[in-house]
């Protein structure tokens, strides 16, 4: 199961699967242009959700290290 997960994480699978999908969609017909406005969106969107997931780590391990300055100043 935790190879399947990691393998989930691969940004090269998920550009082949964006791929294939642009791919198909323009075999069926629409239009290129149609298909930049949803890479784009899909781009910002995820920039965001990753710059989201990256601080709220960054901020996680700031407050283990703070807290346990705490509790040794509190022994």
């Amino acid at each position: 199961m935790e190879e399947i997960l990691e393998k989930l994480k691969s940004r090269k699978l998920w550009l082949a699967i964006g791929g294939m999908c642009a791919g198909i969609a323009l075999a069926f017909g629409v239009e290129a242009s149609d298909l930049q406005t949803v890479a784009g969106a899909v781009t910002t969107l995820a920039s965001v959700v990753v710059y989201i997931l990256a601080e709220g780590k960054v901020d996680a391990i700031a407050m283990e290290g703070a807290s346990a300055q705490i509790r040794d100043a509190m022994d």
